[in-house]
């Protein structure tokens, strides 16, 4: 399974895509003054902050000895982002799909990861089943947990540096084009007023 900081881009990419896919569908300014107005009030920096912590969230589990159960499921995605919703100030469904995306993000990077355990994967489709589910690809390999062990550190120095190679570009991409759409969006359009039929 990925290293936190891997799940932290993740939170990172999820909720800037989402956020500039809700920016280009919004037809209308008011919704994506809406979205210019969060970002300006929480803040860039605290916004990414937030959407890594969600990114990372699900893997609170393994304080309570359950890891990769029901909180790595599509279920408690849902549940986040209706905790978001609940919460919000305005632009509820924006929020509740951002806070989903960023927390459902672990779950797809989980089960593009390697894990040894058995069962492996995730529970991945809770509420409807409980069974584990482990994509054939394994595009990040397992984190060590070992560290004892030197050759420990060495395993886990191999994962982050995939890790980076894979989701660095992937994260700075996805904000940067969160960053650009919200700012063409935010312009103002120009409009041509016409007093009568033209002559």
């Amino acid at each position: 399974m990925p290293t936190p900081f891997a799940h932290a881009l993740g939170g990172v990419a999820a909720g800037c895509l989402v956020t500039a896919a809700a920016a280009l569908a919004a037809g209308g300014r008011p919704s994506v003054r809406a979205i210019r107005t969060a970002v300006a009030r929480i803040g860039p920096r605290r916004c990414a902050a937030c959407l890594a912590c969600l990114g990372m969230l699900p893997d609170l589990d393994l304080l309570f000895g359950s890891h990769r159960g029901v909180t790595h499921s599509i279920g408690a995605a849902l549940a986040a982002g209706g905790v978001g919703y609940a919460l919000a100030r305005s632009g509820r469904l924006l929020v509740a799909m951002v806070v989903a995306a960023a927390y459902g993000s672990h779950l797809l990077l989980d089960w593009l990861g390697t894990d040894p355990g058995v069962p492996a994967g995730i529970m991945a489709l809770w509420p409807w089943t409980r069974e584990f589910h482990l994509s054939d690809t394994h595009l990040f390999p397992r984190v060590c947990r070992e560290y004892w062990l030197a050759e420990c550190w060495r395993t886990n120095l191999i994962a982050l540096g995939r890790e980076i190679v894979v989701l660095v570009p992937v994260t700075a991409a996805a904000g940067l084009a969160a960053r650009r759409v919200l700012a063409a969006r935010g312009e103002t359009p120009r409009r041509t007023e016409t007093g009568g039929a033209p002559g």
